[in-house]
């Protein structure tokens, strides 16, 4: 159920740079736009993006489940 989007103030990443990844990433591009934020969006494993990244520091916002994943893959990586 993608309604709790629009309870998120999104506008608040105007000027960052966005990406949209998982299985709701496209529900999230057209929030983002609502808002005015300037996204991309990803299709493949969210550790393969951030490895792909060049930025010193990157904000992973995620539900739980995604972000203990990411940290299994990132430490396995290490």
């Amino acid at each position: 159920d993608p309604s709790w989007l629009w309870d998120v103030e999104f506008e608040r990443l105007r000027g960052r740079r966005v990406t949209a990844t998982g299985d709701r990433a496209a529900d999230l591009a057209v929030r983002l736009r609502y808002a005015e934020v300037d996204c991309d969006v990803w299709d493949g494993p969210l550790v393969e993006l951030l490895e792909r990244s060049s930025d010193p520091e990157i904000d992973v916002l995620a539900n739980y489940t995604v972000f203990a994943d990411l940290m299994r893959a990132v430490g396995a990586r290490a």
